[in-house]
């Protein structure tokens, strides 16, 4: 009796497809044997940023899925990652990954150039020290650096509808004082 034992492997094939806003397609690309757990685009649109199971993030450029960075969690954090949010929008500088284990990994993100020096007094501010740092219950620092941008915000935006009311009123003036001079015009 003869018998052949196979042994059968699944390949596990993601399959990202890019279309244009008429729906055309314009770009595929397969990732065999990697488990991407998250994809997300760039503000600009021009980068994709994957998360790859258990502990990386990818940034790719959209129109040919060419790596230009990559980000691996620390080698003592085993979690995977669960989450990752990246900002602020006006100039992405900061990616966030919250893992399932609870710790948030903070990386910074160089320069065009490839430089962290713009970033010095965005790390101060954030207070921290090196390019990469593992937080471990900070949410209350987290919460007070949300309260204050919270209050900057209020501040912007009261300072915004002042101006606007301000500029309410003097179209107002003006459309009065233009209807008086039609009237005027009119009668004489």
């Amino acid at each position: 009796m003869h018998s052949d034992q196979h042994q059968t492997q699944l390949a596990l094939v993601i399959r990202l497809s890019v279309y244009n806003l008429s729906g055309v397609l314009v770009h595929t690309e397969s990732f065999e044997n990697e488990d991407v757990v998250d994809v997300a685009l760039s503000a600009e649109g021009d980068l994709v940023f994957l998360t790859v199971s258990p502990g990386t993030i990818r940034i790719c450029r959209l129109e040919d899925f060419v790596c230009v960075q990559e980000y691996l969690s620390p080698s003592h954090i085993a979690s995977p990652i669960s989450a990752i949010c990246f900002g602020p929008k006006e100039a992405v500088i900061l990616i966030a990954s919250g893992h399932e284990d609870g710790s948030l990994v903070l990386q910074l993100l160089p320069d065009a150039d490839g430089s962290v020096s713009f970033l010095a007094s965005v790390r101060k501010m954030l207070g921290v020290s090196s390019k990469l740092k593992i937080v471990k219950g900070t949410v209350q620092q987290a919460q007070n650096l949300a309260m204050t941008t919270l209050g900057s915000a209020k501040a912007v935006t009261s300072t915004a509808r002042d101006i606007a009311g301000e500029a309410i009123g003097e179209a107002k003036s003006i459309v009065r004082g233009f209807l008086t001079y039609l009237q005027r015009q009119s009668q004489g």
